[in-house]
């Protein structure tokens, strides 16, 4: 970050936030501040409205300007236009929104750290009546006095502990709703396990019989694509099954991780001893256990280590898909 950028933070009183912001309050406003993705880098404020404050109605709109004599509309002039030339070639411009006013300063190396601070201020005031005018004003309830500067990622408002215990509670209230586990989901559970067991025993049974069926050893298929194969396959298996680790409740019990360790160790062990049965019985027609053993993972690792490694491949994005899946939703608090 810039000398330049550090000198506007100074001269408009902001301080570090989150998420690369810049926060303060410029003449009862709340602010963000921040460089732009741009090469070079502009600057962007966004100017927190005070909206309706929980007030019921609409948001009343000044009358478009009439030419005297005549009932044909003339075209408000913005604000950014009326600025001096030096602003214009820095490409400053303005938006505004329901909840905010952005000022955009596309070069903003064409002017000084005070020059900027001016501007904002200008802003601020060609906006007043959209923007907090009072200290310690309350931007939920329109209380005076109490409010505090509080910022949730790219939002910023100025809010009374009251209020801001409200939207707390109310924020805790919609995640445990998000994550209400279901009644009938932890019946669900071992077959899911027991799905995905068949799941793995059926995939890698048809892996092998295209190479019977074909009288190969080996497919002169790029490894590339057959990474993507497994990847894909596995992260199919692993979505449903952290789906149902997540709703069945398990979690409440144990960490996501724990839980989709275990069903996917679960799922690789029957997975793989009903794959060893099916090709044991492929091959000799016969329910042979010992010769099914020696089809599965720990016997393969030995002898065929590439095989092995395409498997565990397999295994390791069905377990991180299922952990994914399996984690508590969260969403960010509306401030």
């Amino acid at each position: 970050m810039d000398e330049h950028f550090i000198s506007v933070t100074e001269a408009v009183g902001a301080l570090p936030g989150d998420d690369g912001f810049y926060r303060g309050v410029l003449d009862f406003a709340p602010f963000l501040l921040r460089e732009t993705a741009s090469e070079p880098p502009g600057y962007y404020f966004r100017f927190r409205k005070k909206g309706r404050m929980g007030l019921p109605g609409p948001v009343s709109r000044p009358a478009p300007p009439v030419r005297p004599g005549s009932t044909g509309y003339i075209p408000p002039v913005a604000w950014q236009d009326t600025l001096p030339e030096a602003y214009v070639m820095a490409g400053v411009s303005c938006d505004v929104d329901d909840e905010y006013v952005f000022l955009w300063i596309a070069r903003p190396g064409l002017l000084t750290a005070q020059d900027i601070a001016f501007l904002a201020k200008e802003c601020v005031n060609k906006h007043a009546s959209t923007l907090p005018d009072h200290d310690g004003m309350c931007l939920t309830c329109g209380g005076l006095g109490e409010a505090t500067l509080v910022q949730n990622g790219a939002s910023i408002t100025a809010i009374c502990p009251r209020c801001l215990e409200s939207k707390q509670m109310t924020h805790q209230q919609d995640l445990e709703q998000l994550n209400l586990p279901s009644k009938k989901l932890p019946l669900l559970y071992p077959a899911a396990l027991l799905a995905g067991g068949l799941a793995w025993g059926v995939f890698w049974n048809l892996w092998a019989a295209m190479f019977r069926v074909l009288d190969a050893k080996q497919l002169l298929i790029p490894s590339w694509v057959v990474i993507v194969l497994a990847v894909g396959f596995g992260f199919c298996a692993g979505w449903p099954i952290g789906t149902v680790i997540r709703r069945s409740g398990a979690i409440s019990r144990f960490s996501a991780g724990t839980v989709s360790f275990l069903a996917t160790l679960t799922i690789v062990v029957m997975g793989e001893l009903l794959y060893g049965i099916g090709l044991a019985y492929a091959i000799s027609g016969a329910f042979d256990l010992g010769l099914a053993l020696q089809a599965t993972l720990p016997f393969v690792l030995v002898q065929i280590p590439t095989y092995a490694a395409l498997k565990f491949t397999f295994a390791c994005t069905l377990g991180g898909a299922a952990y994914e899946f399996s984690k508590p939703k969260t969403k960010k608090m509306k401030i």
